[in-house]
């Protein structure tokens, strides 16, 4: 099913932090309980499977940064004050 993600004009997910989140999932995460339990998501191992491309797009999209190099408020996600 086709998903449409609706953004700042001036959204770059290039300027993110959650490149590193990404990079941290993919080399320590393991996928929890279920028929795949213990599989690494780490790319380049024979028996890995990659992060999920919803997933990854959604951690930049939390972490981004704006133009000053700030966390952007993500809309939709609660936060403490």
């Amino acid at each position: 099913m086709p998903v449409e993600v609706i953004t700042a004009p001036e959204h770059d997910r290039t300027r993110s932090l959650g490149w590193l989140a990404v990079a941290w999932m993919e080399h320590f995460a393991l996928y929890g309980p279920g028929d795949i339990q213990g599989t690494p998501l780490r790319p380049g191992l024979p028996d890995a499977i990659p992060l999920a491309d919803e997933l990854a797009a959604l951690t930049l999209d939390v972490y981004a940064l704006d133009e000053r190099g700030r966390r952007r408020p993500a809309i939709g996600i609660p936060r403490s004050p």
